[in-house]
């Protein structure tokens, strides 16, 4: 009997010891490879900045960081596509600051921020930049204002689309400094660049990187910028805020989210995990070149930085009722 009673204890502590090694095992992240869900076409620059943090997360994570794009529907179907992912920090959503824009502008989008999907982290943000082709007769951003003031509604600029962040950010300006522009939507920035540079359009609204071979091959000019301050690799190129806006500023930006629910100990994994990435000098590298800049958050920094943006958005279409629906 004795011996029986001993047996029984050796089992009962095996099974213990494995039930709480099955435990350890199922609470540890990650557990397995992590995917990271982009709303973007690929080659994109939301596509582009989410694969370079993949492989740099890996390292610190300790498993693969995979890239998917999920795309149509103006991103929401990988946005839901997410959201509908358990909330254990294995599947998480790269999108562009569109995913506030769509929110504020479509009640019914079925999402709402900090609801259905957490902030984990900021990857990079880009200003805006307004071209005009060469052959039109605006030299500078003093000579858009101008006609903008003397002839309301004539002048016409390209934007990557209605409810984009090229097409909102300017128009945050063009409403505070009181100006009546037409905004041309096209399928992508690059789409619009013919009518730029053939004068179809009098201008176009993109990033850094899109238009410089083409100012540099001498068929656009750069007239501005939506940065805080003149950019030091384009001394010469004016802020929209010198011109009758001072606290004007607007930059696309790129986030990382999580499912609803999910563990604060697995954000902030994630989110030390992307500053870890931030740190790397070829990234910084790739990240400069490429017309854009880190802004370190941590998510509790990140997920105040989107309700700040998500609040000027709702805020902005109060004030000029605009709407996609």
């Amino acid at each position: 009997m004795r011996k029986l009673i001993q047996n029984g204890l050796v089992l009962s502590a095996a099974l213990f010891a494995a039930a709480g090694s099955g435990a350890s095992a199922q609470d540890a992240f990650p557990n397995g490879p992590v995917r990271i869900i982009v709303n973007s076409a690929a080659g994109a620059s939301t596509d582009l900045s989410a694969r370079q943090y993949a492989d740099l997360m890996s390292e610190t994570l300790g498993q693969p960081v995979v890239v998917e794009n999920r795309v149509g529907g103006g991103g929401l179907i990988g946005i839901q596509y997410v959201m509908d992912q358990p909330a254990d920090g294995q599947t998480l959503l790269v999108s562009a600051g569109t995913i506030n824009i769509q929110q504020a502008l479509r009640p019914s989008v079925g999402y709402s921020m900090g609801e259905d999907l957490i902030p984990v982290g900021l990857l990079m943000r880009s200003p805006i930049v307004l071209v005009t082709g060469s052959n039109t007769p605006y030299e500078s951003m003093e000579d858009i204002v101008s006609h903008a003031e003397e002839n309301p509604g004539e002048l016409s600029f390209g934007t990557a689309g209605l409810g984009t962040t090229t097409h909102i950010g300017p128009e945050m300006f063009m409403v505070e400094r009181g100006l009546e522009v037409e905004m041309v939507p096209y399928q992508g920035s690059s789409a619009g660049f013919p009518d730029t540079i053939e004068g179809r359009v009098d201008g176009q609204f993109s990033t850094v990187t899109s238009v410089t071979p083409h100012v540099e091959a001498g068929a656009m000019r750069m007239l501005a910028i939506t940065s805080e301050e003149r950019d030091p690799s384009l001394p010469d190129i004016p802020t929209f805020a010198e011109f009758g806006v001072p606290d004007y500023s607007y930059y696309i930006w790129y986030g990382m989210f999580a499912p609803a629910d999910t563990p604060d100990k697995v954000i902030k994994a994630l989110s030390d995990a992307m500053l870890e990435a931030q740190n790397d000098e070829g990234f910084k590298e790739w990240v400069g070149t490429n017309g854009a800049e880190l802004v370190p958050m941590n998510a509790d920094e990140f997920a105040e930085f989107v309700a700040n943006d998500l609040a000027m958005m709702n805020a902005f279409v109060e004030k000029t009722g605009l709407t996609l629906e």
